[in-house]
């Protein structure tokens, strides 16, 4: 299996406060750093890097539904030039953990597109654990991993 492993991402910043924002009808707009791990059979570079975009929606509150895409480059085995395109798509329930935190737990759909000198893509189903912390305004971190 071409999956990554361990997907690790950090929300940088989100469009609505803390507060609000698990409120039904609103929305969340975030950018994300994305440090990927592939399997040791596919020979690609450990631990790259890149970044991402991530939408959220509220249709009740405390349940999101979250679409997010990234851009990671690697190396292949041979010094093949590849990019990763992981697209989620999930729903997440986000549990409130005191005034401004909450755990977050979800799943959904993941398709992985693997491009440049490699031309191949993948289907399957993804999960997330993760936490979040309101900051003053309108800021979220948010520490998260794909399982």
């Amino acid at each position: 299996m071409k999956a990554p492993g361990l997907l690790a991402s950090v929300l940088l910043l989100a469009a609505a406060t803390p507060a609000a924002s698990q409120q039904a009808g609103t929305f969340e707009v975030g950018a994300f750093v994305q440090a990927s791990y592939f399997e040791e059979s596919l020979r690609f570079e450990r631990g790259s890097g890149g970044g991402g975009i991530r939408l959220g929606f509220f249709p009740v509150r405390h349940l999101e539904l979250e679409a997010e895409g990234a851009f990671v480059p690697t190396e292949g085995p041979g010094g093949l030039d590849v990019s990763y395109l992981p697209l989620r798509a999930r729903l997440l329930f986000n549990l409130p953990v005191g005034e401004h935190g909450a755990f977050l737990l979800g799943g959904g759909y993941v398709r992985n597109e693997f491009g440049r000198d490699l031309d191949t893509h993948e289907s399957g189903a993804t999960g997330l654990v993760g936490a979040r912390l309101g900051l003053p305004g309108s800021m979220v971190i948010r520490l998260s991993t794909y399982i």
